[in-house]
């Protein structure tokens, strides 16, 4: 199961820049197949990070799924941005390995996927978590 779906993928990056990473053969769209593989292959990554926790879909783990999605399709052609996004990917997911991330529950798209729990509750916005302590962070 993917964390992130295509329409989470266009949203936070946009359509053209999607088509641009996954259009391997010119068919001038967003390949489907391509962008499936890197969303699948993100969130292979997060579950094993999460694997000793009970995971339920957040919008935090959507965006840093994504952004890891993101890093993949760039391959060896990533920005300093684009880089920079994983490794804050990563690193939210050590902390939440770690139980030191509330990484909350909210609706995980705008695609509602069957079988995903949707809740109310608050995910914390920051992208960045600089200083981990218990029962949360310091920014």
């Amino acid at each position: 199961m993917s964390y992130a779906v295509k329409a989470d993928m266009i949203l936070m990056f946009g359509d053209t820049e999607i088509m641009q990473i996954t259009n391997r053969t010119g068919i001038g769209k967003i390949d489907d197949a391509v962008l499936q593989a890197a969303l699948d292959d993100a969130s292979s990554e997060a579950d094993s990070y999460l694997s000793v926790l009970p995971v339920t879909p957040s919008r935090a783990l959507v965006r840093h799924t994504a952004a890891i999605a993101r890093f993949y399709l760039y391959a060896n052609k990533a920005t300093d941005e684009v880089r920079e996004r994983y490794e804050d990917a990563i690193a939210w997911l050590k902390l939440a390995s770690r139980g030191t991330v509330d990484y909350g529950t909210l609706p995980v798209s705008s695609v509602p996927q069957a079988g995903i729990p949707q809740s109310q509750s608050l995910v914390l916005p920051h992208e960045k978590y600089l200083v981990p302590r218990t029962g949360g962070f310091v920014l």
